[in-house]
């Protein structure tokens, strides 16, 4: 069984994450990137590490800060999920009420289990 699984949008977030600062930096955006994914690894052995922000969404998310960026992740699933990797000086509560309305009619979290995304998930 994988550790974790990205959410689509999750892997759209990293990959717009680093184009932003690719167009600067090619070296600093795979730093970034890298940093990020250690990060979630090391939530892997400790998912509750993170923090609960009850000001942004009921659902029993966590929160993990790197740099200026916020990874939102699911520690109870099964693997668990990233479902958003966010700018922490972006306003993050409009992706996160989309999950609240979303979930209105499942139990779950936002998982491509319960979207209408295209995108596969990305296993790690």
């Amino acid at each position: 069984m994988n550790d974790y699984e990205l959410h689509p949008e999750a892997y759209a977030d990293l990959q717009e994450i680093s184009e932003y600062i690719g167009d600067d930096s090619l070296d600093a955006a795979k730093r970034v990137a890298s940093k990020i994914f250690e990060a979630i690894q090391s939530l892997v052995s400790f998912p509750h590490k993170g923090h609960r922000r009850t000001d942004l969404t009921s659902r029993p998310l966590r929160f993990w800060r790197v740099y200026d960026y916020l990874i939102a992740y699911a520690p109870d699933e099964r693997p668990w999920w990233v479902v958003a990797v966010m700018h922490g000086h972006r306003s993050h509560a409009s992706w996160l009420r989309f999950c609240e309305v979303e979930n209105q009619e499942t139990s779950g979290i936002a998982s491509p289990r319960f979207t209408n995304s295209p995108s596969p998930a990305v296993s790690r």
